[in-house]
């Protein structure tokens, strides 16, 4: 195994067994690594302004990936409020898979809140500017999605290796790699990278007392929280040789 790609929150659950080298993550516009808040967005109606105000509502929650860490940031924020657990306060939480299936039912009325990554926000904005109506409650940190690490115990190639895979995005058939990454380009991890996804699955955990940080993906009003298995995703690469 040459690489393998986790996300933010599998790899801070193996980062205690010393197994893996974290080195790489995406990044976005060629501006380091990517990094990505969540938003707690309600419409123009509402005029409460507090978190507690929404009490006995209706929310949608957009993940950006199967750790669910819209779910686990909205536990987070509503412990530090003192508001209580999510099954508990809100009326009803459901997760759903694309983030214009949150944005829209907002804009709309049918829901009273949802939590979305700002990234997916901002292009929704874009194509329709009347989006621009609804209002930010509460924001996260920014945090990066995933981690590209490699073995603890680096192969005589591993420097050439990690080279290759940063200039991945100068030649074609290092592009049509990267889509495996889901991501334009690649850039060292840097110190202070992880930080703010290790304090939001730091939280969840002290939260919840489970030994798995995961949220549940998706529930009905009043149930008890479940933590689902943690997603991976995996990707092995050989050595790449640049095209001219």
């Amino acid at each position: 195994m040459d690489l393998v790609t986790l996300t933010a929150a599998d790899y801070l659950e193996l980062e205690s067994s010393a197994m893996l080298t974290p080195v790489l993550t995406d990044a976005r516009d060629g501006q380091g690594a990517a990094l990505y808040s969540y938003v707690l967005l309600v419409g123009p109606a509402f005029k409460t302004g507090t978190i507690a105000g929404l009490r006995g509502k209706n929310v949608l929650i957009s993940s950006r990936t199967g750790a669910n860490a819209g779910s686990a940031w909205m536990e987070v924020v509503l412990a530090k409020e003192k508001l209580g657990r999510a099954d508990s306060f809100f009326a009803s939480v459901r997760a759903v898979a694309k983030p214009q299936a949150c944005i829209l039912p907002l804009f709309f009325g049918a829901v009273d809140a949802c939590v979305v990554d700002e990234v997916n926000l901002n292009m929704a904005k874009e194509m329709n500017p009347q989006l621009g109506q609804l209002q930010v409650l509460a924001r996260s940190r920014p945090m990066i999605e995933s981690v590209i690490s490699t073995p603890l115990e680096a192969h005589p190639m591993q420097k050439d290796f990690i080279d290759a895979m940063l200039s991945l995005h100068q030649n074609p058939r290092g592009r049509q790699l990267l889509l495996v990454f889901k991501t334009e380009r690649l850039v060292r991890l840097r110190p202070g990278d992880l930080d703010s996804a290790r304090e939001l699955w730091r939280d969840y955990h002290r939260l919840t007392g489970s030994p798995s940080p995961r949220p549940v993906t998706s529930r009905p009003a009043r149930p008890a929280v479940a933590a689902p298995a943690a997603e991976s995703r995996q990707a092995n690469a050989s050595q790449v040789k640049e095209e001219d």
